[in-house]
């Protein structure tokens, strides 16, 4: 399958695990940078993002949040015909507005968050589904060495910021 994973670009992004892990599975995968695009171009880069998903013409298009940077007419011209979906991995509470208007564009949502599930749906969003983040064998690996104090069976990683 030719899939297309519409977000940011950068090694070390999401976007680019994604397309490394699809690759294993031995799909066709590629990452439009509709952020760095809309950087770089304004208003304008909506015309450039269109050509190069046309151009790879994917069967499946993977939005990640930063898809929302291609602009809602252009998002709407690269979904209609397509397989569509956006996984939202963002611990955010409450969902920002831009993250359910692309949940609302694409066929189906996954959250990485549990209780999103059930934000999503109360939004309006149909077909929404739980799906946890991982790590990239590519680019996380457990520490040779960790201080004693470090030595746990079970670690909570994350910013600790959100009161869930």
């Amino acid at each position: 399958m030719r899939v297309l994973v519409l977000g940011a670009g950068g090694p070390f992004r999401t976007e680019a695990s994604l397309v490394r892990a699809l690759a294993t599975l031995g799909h066709s995968a590629k990452v439009v940078d509709a952020l760095g695009w809309r950087r770089r171009l304004g208003p304008l880069a909506g015309g450039v993002l269109r050509r190069q998903v046309d151009r790879y013409q994917p069967e499946l298009v993977l939005c990640t949040r930063h898809a929302v940077a291609a602009g809602e007419p252009a998002l709407r011209e690269i979904l209609a015909g397509r397989a569509s979906a956006f996984w939202y991995f963002d611990a955010l509470s409450p969902l920002p507005q831009p993250a359910v208007a692309l949940a609302r564009q694409t066929e189906r949502t996954f959250a990485s968050y549990g209780y999103q599930v059930q934000a999503f749906r109360a939004a309006g969003v149909d077909e929404v589904h739980f799906l946890p983040q991982g790590l990239d064998p590519a680019l996380d690996r457990p520490a040779a060495r960790a201080p004693a104090d470090y030595h746990c069976d079970l670690s909570f990683v994350g910013s600790g910021q959100f009161p869930r």
